[in-house]
């Protein structure tokens, strides 16, 4: 879901919103669900998380400063490549694409 400071899970909310996208591919979203929850009210995108597929590694606080970047957050999101990583190598996914993350 990139990192949760950003705009990252805005733009996986609204992939995911894409109907088409969801008829041609199972997609899973590796990141914080309850962040993700928090995300689709806040964007009225309520319906698409309730359908998508998280892998929830529960991995971060229940707030954090939005737009700045943070230790937590960053850590959070190199968890969440490194689990997608991991999924591709036991041939549990067949691709892996990251929302935009911080490199600080």
């Amino acid at each position: 879901m990139g990192d949760a400071a950003g705009i990252g899970p805005e733009i996986v909310l609204k992939s995911l919103a894409d109907e088409g996208l969801r008829q041609d591919y199972r997609c899973i979203i590796i990141g914080d669900a309850a962040c993700l929850r928090k995300a689709a009210k806040q964007l009225g995108l309520d319906a698409v998380i309730e359908e998508a597929e998280v892998f929830d590694l529960n991995n971060l606080p229940a707030d954090f400063e939005i737009g700045a970047d943070s230790a937590i957050t960053g850590k959070a999101s190199a968890e969440y490549i490194t689990a997608a990583v991991d999924l591709w190598r036991e041939g549990k996914i067949d691709a892996i694409s990251t929302a935009p993350i911080s490199k600080k």
